[in-house]
């Protein structure tokens, strides 16, 4: 694939029992690079595509503040997902490399997303999620440029 992609994902506290299922369908999509930022213990079985930053939740929320130039004050994890719209910003230098970012969720169980991440469609489209008429909190990837 010509394309790079990658997927943000920040996740504080401790895995959900099904982690372990979530990353092995990340690791059977090698097209996406996912990035994940968190304080929980690394899993079992890595694969190449699944990246881990290991930070507390105080670090991430200060490097939210410094990218973003602003109070990021919020005191419950799952308030991240309101960020995700602005990963790309926040994540800018890690993401140079990348011509598609996005943000996803672990609840998921990802299937073939070659059907979605694939060059046809990186061509064709800035904006890729799952849904017709909104933004799909759990798989959306956009053009890393500067309109996103």
């Amino acid at each position: 694939m010509k394309y790079k992609v990658a997927q943000i994902i920040p996740y504080f506290g401790s895995w959900p029992k099904w982690i372990e299922l979530y990353f092995y369908s990340c690791g059977r999509n090698p097209m996406v690079d996912f990035i994940f930022y968190t304080n929980c213990p690394l899993p079992k079985h890595r694969y190449a595509n699944t990246i881990f930053y290991q930070c507390t939740f105080e670090e991430y929320k200060k490097l939210v503040e410094v990218r973003l130039s602003l109070d990021y004050s919020i005191e419950k994890s799952y308030k991240l997902c309101d960020l995700k719209p602005f990963l790309g910003a926040v994540h800018e230098p890690e993401l140079k490399e990348y011509d598609f970012w996005g943000f996803g969720d672990l609840d998921v169980v990802h299937g073939n997303l070659g059907m979605l991440v694939n060059d046809k469609m990186l061509t064709q489209y800035d904006f890729i999620t799952t849904h017709a008429f909104r933004v799909a909190g759990h798989f959306t990837l956009c053009r890393n440029n500067e309109y996103y």
